[in-house]
């Protein structure tokens, strides 16, 4: 796959091809790409996330590889790449348009969970958690130097699973 500073620097360029990239199952169209295939098919979801390594913000649609023929024939793109295709006769944008388009879409914060408050020791430092508590205390007890490296393996996956609870 192409790196996203690759993909961003391909879009600035003013042209008149979507270009897409084959992520995982999904085809995705970044910034002007995006916009066109929007514009041209309206029902696709935009995300919009900031990049830090760019400095900038990116805005992305997706869908299922099996659905490239419900927007396109094979005669209207050509592979640049074994994960790219360029989509022939696209639209030039006008890019007014386009920046009214980006700034007016909401960026994509993730989810993050909100942790139980934690009880707070007089130093500052936060008492563990009863599971937490409950794995310091197999640590302790593992012996390590009486163990194969299988069995080490083995209880490092026990462990992990009670912390992600």
């Amino acid at each position: 796959m192409a790196l996203i500073q690759e993909i961003t620097e391909t879009e600035s360029l003013a042209n008149d091809r979507i270009h897409l990239y084959l992520e995982g199952i999904f085809w995705k169209a970044y910034q002007r790409s995006a916009y066109r295939m929007v514009e041209k098919n309206g029902k696709l979801k935009v995300s919009k996330k900031r990049i830090k390594s760019l400095g900038q913000d990116v805005v992305s649609i997706g869908f299922p590889d099996t659905a490239l023929s419900k927007y396109f024939g094979e005669q209207d793109y050509e592979r640049v790449g074994d994960r790219h295709i360029s989509v022939k006769n696209a639209t030039v944008i006008d890019e007014e348009d386009y920046k009214r388009w980006f700034s007016g879409i909401e960026l994509s914060v993730p989810a993050t969970p909100v942790a139980p408050a934690a009880k707070i020791r007089e130093n500052g430092v936060p008492l563990p958690s009863a599971v937490e508590e409950s794995v310091i205390k197999q640590l302790r007890e593992f012996r390590l130097e009486e163990s194969t490296p299988l069995e080490c393996l083995a209880f490092l996956a026990e462990l992990r699973k009670k912390l992600a609870c």
